[in-house]
């Protein structure tokens, strides 16, 4: 038994959780936590929820916890199966500020409290907790920075519900009563003390052995902000510049969208630019949407991605994409800060295939393109699809038969200690009903891929992240090793039920 759980967080994202209220990924950690990312829930009633695959009868947890400002209580607690809530780990709201663990909800009956680490603001704490829910002869054992807090077990009860544990909460809803904390480096286990674990994320580098998957790649990609001009019908041009592409294309699609009000395109087409002018350098071509349509509505605040067209897309060149837009009114735009466009509200004929045009320069720097994405064929930079940090659902891997790829991974960074496991995450969903609607996740540590001894669940048509865990090396079933880690693949292969 081992290892059941790990999130440092260092997807820069919570798809490892079953529920988020409110919480945000906070950048730049405070000292004693660990990776580039960790849990802010520093305002009132943020949670993070996490269902366990299946009920345990006892649970080992670790994490780093940093209250941040007065008021800081509810830290975590265990729910069972019926979804009760059994137990409430907390912080005393008065001096000395020990953890403290009830009966149930955070005003439960008092279990236990610290008596010698005091949980001071604006430091992090290791937390670790051992738990066994039951009726009499039940445990729960806190230790605060390695120190033991609470001792509770013999004859005592220690769940408000069912004898057993299904899921966790780090931080509550409850009126009044706050979390206020940051939190990091969260790991469960179900047979073991987990210790001082920091959790470091490598991505993937490089082609790996077996490269079968295609791949989707987006380039261009804009961060948004919002301002308001009053609407057309006018046309538009976009300059996209080389600087802004990473990757030669032969076929195409755009991500369009995040804007604030609905918006009507009737004539859309790309082209390489001429020169510093805002005319094509020869006759555009257009770009369709919903199979074949000229024009296609982006509705408030959302997206639309264009068809694939055949399109050859030199990155060491300038293009621009033609807008002809025909809706009429009010139009909240998307500033992008140094992509530059060109626009005219009149004349307000259609010029998305005419070459050539004599627009003002845009003083507000307008743009609809949020990605320019390809299908790439060749196995060998499907990495690129899949080595985001924090990740994106733009780029990607796909596959629709029983095909595996591995990429080479980067090595660890910093001192090491020892390594207690190695975990391969991934971001999945399935399009229709094919057969293969399921992973096994890969490591190789050598030469040869070892796949997990379970599968994921069948994907959801929505992203929906999975993990699998390997606390040994199953080259040789040893305990990992710096250099096992370092030089190692990983990767999936598409499975059946």
């Amino acid at each position: 038994m081992a290892r059941i759980f790990i999130d440092g967080f260092e997807s820069g994202s919570f798809g490892m959780w079953s529920a988020v209220n409110g919480a945000s990924i906070g950048s730049s950690p405070p000292t004693g936590m660990s990776g580039i990312y960790y849990a802010n829930l520093n305002l009132t009633n943020y949670y993070l929820d996490k269902t366990l695959d299946s009920s345990q009868d006892d649970l080992y947890m670790a994490f780093k916890y940093y209250p941040v400002q007065v008021g800081a209580e509810i830290i975590c607690g265990f729910n069972d199966s019926a979804g009760t809530r059994t137990i409430t780990i907390k912080r005393s709201l008065t001096t000395p500020y020990y953890i403290e663990a009830h009966l149930g909800a955070y005003n439960g009956t008092l279990l236990g409290s610290g008596s010698s680490v005091s949980l001071a603001l604006s430091s992090t704490y290791l937390i670790e907790i051992y738990y066994k829910p039951l009726n009499t002869n039940g445990s729960i054992i806190i230790k605060v920075n390695g120190v033991t807090e609470i001792n509770v077990n013999a004859s005592a009860d220690t769940t408000a519900g069912i004898e057993n544990i299904k899921s966790f909460r780090l931080g509550d809803y409850v009126t009044s009563h706050y979390t206020y904390a940051y939190f990091d480096d969260i790991v469960l286990d179900d047979a073991n003390w987990i210790g001082n674990t920091k959790i470091q994320a490598i991505v993937p580098t490089g082609a790996g052995a077996t490269n079968e998957f295609d791949s989707v790649v987006e380039q261009v990609k804009h961060a948004v902000a919002q301002n308001t001009i009053a609407q057309g019908p006018f046309n538009i041009r976009q300059i996209i510049p080389a600087t802004q592409l990473t990757l030669s294309m032969s076929s195409i699609r755009l991500r369009l969208g995040a804007v604030a009000s609905t918006l009507v395109i009737s004539g859309c087409s790309i082209g390489e630019r001429n020169g510093s002018t805002d005319d094509f350098a020869s006759a555009p071509t257009r770009v369709t949407f919903n199979n074949g349509n000229n024009g296609v509505t982006i509705p408030s605040s959302g997206e639309i991605i264009s068809d694939s067209i055949t399109f050859s897309l030199d990155e060491t060149k300038d293009y621009l994409v033609h807008f002809y837009i025909t809706s009429t009114g009010s139009y909240s735009y998307v500033d992008h800060t140094g992509i530059d466009h060109y626009y005219q509200v009149s004349p307000t004929s259609d010029d998305t295939l005419v070459q050539s045009v004599s627009y003002s320069s845009s003083l507000n720097r307008w743009t609809l393109i949020q990605g320019i994405q390809s299908v790439i064929t060749d196995g060998s930079l499907n990495y690129m699809a899949v080595s985001e940090k924090p990740a994106t659902d733009f780029d990607y891997i796909k596959t629709s038969s029983s095909q595996i790829d591995t990429y080479a991974m980067e090595n660890l960074s910093g001192s090491i200690a020892s390594i207690k496991s190695v975990a391969v995450q991934s971001r999945n969903w399935r399009e229709g009903n094919g057969a293969y609607d399921r992973a096994q996740h890969i490591v190789r540590p050598a030469s040869t891929d070892r796949l997990a001894t379970s599968k994921t669940s069948v994907f959801p048509i929505t992203a929906t992240s999975f993990q699998s865990i390997w606390e040994l090396n199953p080259e040789d079933s040893a305990a990992w090793e710096e250099a096992d880690v370092n030089g190692m693949e990983a990767g999936i292969k598409a499975v059946t039920a």
